[in-house]
């Protein structure tokens, strides 16, 4: 299989980290995310509902991200300033 042969893919990107601020590297990325909390918020279901569980009703940390099932672009600007904050660029291709 070659690129030029896949009819199907999923790409995502994403950023965690125990402090983040995900309205903030929206800010910063001038991106907007599919997927964005705070360490400590409440999951909810696809209803959007709480989960009631004993092992993680809360996120364990923060994340911000974007999947795409078709593709997507990252801007120069936007590579130049994640190199700026020091954040490593990173794809899984499956």
């Amino acid at each position: 299989m070659t690129i030029d042969t896949l009819t199907r893919y999923t790409v995502s990107f994403k950023i965690a980290h125990d402090e983040l601020d995900p309205v903030e590297i929206t800010k910063i990325l001038g991106i907007i995310p599919n997927v964005t909390h705070k360490k400590g918020d409440t999951r909810l279901t696809k209803s959007g509902k709480p989960i009631k569980s004993e092992f993680f009703p809360t996120y364990p940390t923060g994340i911000w991200g974007i999947a795409h099932q078709s593709g997507f672009d990252i801007t120069p600007s936007v590579l130049l300033k994640m190199g700026e904050l020091g954040l490593v660029f990173g794809l899984c291709i499956y």
